[in-house]
């Protein structure tokens, strides 16, 4: 893969998990706890963008995959602090929201828990993202999707986080 194939794929990764990272925000701003579960399936989803894009820019060999787990083992041998027993945990508390079927059938209570926790990781995995593509890859400018990305029906605008 050239230099800018892989700019262009990890970029283009990195875009979709903060579509998943402002998801989060908006619907936080309802004020509403029952669209927890949606955002930690956000969380999850952008988590798992995130590490994929760094897999890509690392040339890892990897399965694409929504297991946390994984992908953070997968990228261990690049970034070590990956391995430590927070980030194990943390992988197991969003396994729980991998699947938007998940929905309904974790207890208030549980997801109450989670959502703290979630929102921290998010935004240490943000910043992680961010300090370990620089510049140069990650975008926080807006960024609206190309045309032919774009259902008829719909104009999708990434908004700045």
């Amino acid at each position: 893969m050239t230099l800018d194939d892989k700019k262009l794929l990890t970029e283009h990764w990195v875009r979709i998990a903060n579509m998943d990272f402002e998801a989060c925000r908006r619907l936080l701003e309802s004020d509403s706890s029952i669209l927890w579960e949606p955002v930690l399936f956000h969380v999850q989803q952008a988590v798992e963008k995130w590490l994929t894009a760094l897999c890509i820019w690392n040339e890892a060999d990897f399965d694409f995959s929504h297991s946390i787990k994984y992908l953070t083992d997968t990228l261990v041998p690049y970034y070590p602090d990956l391995s430590s027993e927070e980030n194990y945990k943390t992988a197991h508390m969003l396994a729980y929201y991998e699947e938007d079927s998940i929905f309904g059938f974790v207890s208030n209570e549980q997801v109450a828990k989670d959502i703290n926790k979630a929102l921290q990781v998010l935004n240490y995995f943000s910043a992680f993202t961010k300090e370990k593509l620089g510049a140069g890859v990650w975008t926080d400018k807006y960024t609206k999707l190309k045309s032919s990305e774009v259902p008829a029906t719909a104009e999708l605008v990434f908004v700045k986080h």
